[in-house]
């Protein structure tokens, strides 16, 4: 929430702690607050409502689903757009949709609806803005851990999206190099030795990780 904020969020609610102040926000800036909605959440339980003062909510009534309200602020005929993925399922509640025309949409990642090409150009898209300095990806890594740390790793997956752990993402630089020097290796044709860094000159010019597509 921190992060939104600093970025440009105007509001940040914790859906948790702040559900009365959420629920609140929602009926004051209903119908009327938002163009569209992109929905990135992972999985969210029911939780039981809290007592909203001025309101006929009982203790322990089944509170609003995260979604719902958040369809709430959106415009009629608004577009809700899902780009969190989980597999357990999740609540909707498809009233909203139809009493006020949303429509839904999705982000889709099948390479029939969204080809290889163009994640790749939003791949490059994206890092231009991080080499830039318009994108800071810095506050967005919470926990780095060795791969050679096993308890590290196991906490890395069995904690997956609990707290700050959004997404966890594996760097392996020997798997990294050792395709540099393959690559390198079939573009010239010369062998690269197991010990060479991929910064050093190779043959043809360039370093390895020129030749093999990888910006410095």
């Amino acid at each position: 929430m921190d992060v939104a904020l600093r970025h440009g969020a105007s509001r940040a609610f914790n859906s948790e702690t702040q559900a009365a102040e959420l629920q609140a926000f929602v009926r004051e800036h209903h119908d009327q607050y938002a163009d569209y909605v992109f929905d990135a959440l992972p999985h969210i339980a029911a939780s039981a409502a809290p007592v909203v003062p001025g309101t006929a909510d009982a203790p322990g009534a089944p509170g609003k689903d995260i979604r719902e309200m958040a369809m709430g602020l959106l415009r009629p005929g608004g577009p809700y757009v899902i780009y969190g993925a989980t597999a357990v399922p999740q609540r909707l509640n498809t009233w909203m949709i139809l009493a006020k025309g949303l429509r839904l949409l999705s982000t889709p990642f099948d390479v029939r609806s969204f080809p290889m090409a163009r994640s790749a150009h939003v791949t490059a898209v994206a890092l231009r803005l991080v080499e830039s300095g318009l994108i800071d990806p810095a506050p967005l890594i919470t926990t780095r851990a060795c791969l050679d740390d096993e308890a590290a790793v196991r906490e890395a997956f069995t904690g997956y999206g609990r707290g700050a752990s959004m997404k966890t993402s594996l760097l392996a630089p020997s798997v990294l190099l050792d395709h540099v020097r393959r690559t390198a290796a079939a573009a010239t044709g010369v062998p690269v030795p197991a010990d060479t860094p991929a910064d050093v000159p190779a043959a043809g010019g360039g370093s390895l990780a020129e030749q093999a597509g990888i910006p410095g």
